[in-house]
This record gives C-alpha cells, sequence and structure tokens, in this order.
C-alpha cells in the first residue's frame, strides 16, 4: 500500500484517497437558498456546505446560490448575522431551464435571477373582480 502524508491530521492515505480528499476540498463550498435581494452579492440562507458548485446549482431554482469558500461556524456566524451576508454568486445567468411555478416567471436583475409573479395575471383578476362588481350594481341599480 502506497501512502502520501497529509496535512489532514491523519498520518497517510493512499494515493487514491488522497487524490479523492483534494479534489473534493477544491470543489466544495457552499450551497445558499437566496441571494439578499438589495443586489449586494450576498447571502444568508445556507442550504448546504461541502458541496460542489456543480451539485448546488443542478437544481431549477431561480434563487439558489452558491459560494466556494468554505467557513468555519464562527466565521459563517459572523458573515450571516453581523457582516450581512456571505459574497455568493448567483447559480443562474439566465433563465434558461429555471421552474418558477405556476404564474410566476423568470427576470435577471442587476446581474442575478430571481422570480416574479405576472402583473399581468394580478391586473387580470382585480379586472375581473372589478367587472363582477359593476354588474352586481347594475342588477340592484334596476331593483330601485
Amino acid at each position: 500500500m502506497f501512502c502520501v502524508p497529509t496535512f489532514l491530521g491523519t498520518p497517510c492515505l493512499t494515493l487514491g484517497e488522497y487524490l479523492i480528499e483534494v479534489f473534493s476540498l477544491v470543489s466544495a463550498g457552499i450551497c445558499w437558498s437566496a441571494m439578499v435581494r438589495n443586489g449586494s452579492g450576498r447571502c444568508t440562507e445556507l442550504l448546504q456546505e461541502k458541496i460542489s458548485k456543480e451539485e448546488c446549482c443542478s437544481g431549477h431554482s431561480v434563487t439558489t446560490s452558491w459560494s466556494a469558500e468554505e467557513l468555519d461556524s464562527a466565521t459563517l456566524f459572523f458573515w450571516r448575522i453581523l457582516g450581512g451576508g456571505v459574497q455568493c454568486s448567483s447559480c443562474r445567468d439566465s433563465c434558461e431551464d429555471v421552474d418558477c411555478g405556476v404564474d410566476k416567471n423568470c427576470v435577471i436583475r442587476k446581474g442575478y435571477t430571481e422570480m416574479r409573479v405576472f402583473v399581468e395575471v394580478q391586473r387580470r383578476e382585480a379586472s375581473t373582480k372589478r367587472a363582477s362588481l359593476r354588474q352586481r350594481w347594475t342588477q340592484l341599480s334596476k331593483h330601485m
């Protein structure tokens, strides 16, 4: 068995184990559920730690973001609570393959994607409600 000394605290690993460990450390980061809305490129809502960008961004969510740095719990607490969030980047740079759900669409704003409720749907509902009220008023006024 060929072993390689490591800085990870274990006396040695096989070459294969060492390579797996090194490559997982290189590609690991933090997955976030959403970016702070002020466009600062910061995240506070943690989804998962020690995850690659490919794994984090593989879903069809419009709001998922990723940061490359692995942070210890004290540093993570500081940046999330006191520092306004951890520097992160949106998984999406376009609305391609994004699933926003019913009556919602994807828009790109200030370089990151976000989900918006269709304004047209809200206007249509308000218009329908006004027409219904107008019709009821007309019926009531005929009986007076």
